[in-house]
């Protein structure tokens, strides 16, 4: 969905986690209806359940107007609300990928308003990074691919869009991660 390295690490980190779960799993549940799919897994260690008709309410973040999902390329899927339980950890991840016919700088000013409601919006060039609990604009450039992030929150509860052009208009996503263990109660 997204491609930025921060969300590469966080799928890993996902995925990981979801085969330590299957390996002592003691329930699978599939569904499949259409193109959705959901997985539950229940094991003595915890839950992992994996939806892949997330919505922009479980983001938390309002969908730009007359934005459509993402085109997906087959078994792909535009948007996924993964969420894993235990009683040492949690870990809640929302991501939804759509475009627009609008300009990035026009959708920018929509998800900087939108995202103002959570606190102070940082606008990123070259990624996000962590700065001990707060978020902070990395300094370290990376190859210039035209993309934006809007990011609000903190290291255990963030909104992040990115925005990137597509075309003559806009391609984004929306994030939402929550993780709490050791460090928060969330």
């Amino acid at each position: 969905m997204l491609h930025t390295r921060r969300t590469a690490l966080l799928v890993s980190a996902v995925v990981s986690i979801a085969l330590l779960f299957a390996l002592s799993a003691c329930s699978v549940q599939k569904e499949k209806e259409g193109d959705n799919e959901n997985v539950k897994i229940q094991t003595p260690m915890g839950a992992l359940n994996v939806e892949t008709n997330a919505d922009p309410k479980d983001a938390g973040i309002a969908l730009y107007p007359d934005a459509k999902p993402s085109p997906k390329s087959e078994g792909d899927h535009n948007s996924a609300n993964v969420n894993i339980a235990s009683s040492l950890f949690g870990l809640k991840v929302v991501a939804l990928e759509y475009v627009s016919d609008d300009s990035p700088e026009k959708v920018t000013e929509f998800y900087k308003k939108e995202l103002a409601k959570y606190g102070n919006v940082l606008d990123c060039d070259n990624g996000v990074r962590e700065n001990g609990d707060q978020l902070a604009c990395s300094d370290k450039p990376r190859h210039h691919d035209n993309k934006r992030e809007l990011v609000v929150g903190t290291k255990q509860r963030q909104h992040l869009v990115s925005i990137k052009p597509n075309g003559k208009g806009t391609k984004f996503a929306l994030v939402y991660v929550q993780v709490h263990g050791e460090e928060g109660t969330l």
